[in-house]
């Protein structure tokens, strides 16, 4: 916001169905099973300490964005 002029007075809330995810960027420690993770993972990292942006947890049942992104059963697509 702050390249067109604009100005951001709360991070955005971006929205996670996964706890081990939050967990991973909220923790500042590695393991031989994160040392993969690439630039997004820094990236994410990074907006949170610059209170650009915060993780919540949204449970898979009510993630409606899982229409678009997966291959749902169809009571669940409904």
């Amino acid at each position: 916001m702050a390249d067109i002029g604009g100005v951001r007075l709360t991070p955005v809330t971006v929205y996670a169905d996964t706890q081990a995810s939050i967990a991973v960027v909220n923790n500042n420690t590695s393991s031989s099973k994160t040392k993969h993770f690439d630039i997004q993972y820094h990236f994410t990292r990074e907006a949170i300490i610059d209170n650009s942006i915060r993780l919540v947890h949204c449970r898979a049942e009510d993630n409606a964005v899982d229409i678009l992104t997966k291959v749902l059963p169809k009571d669940r697509f409904v």
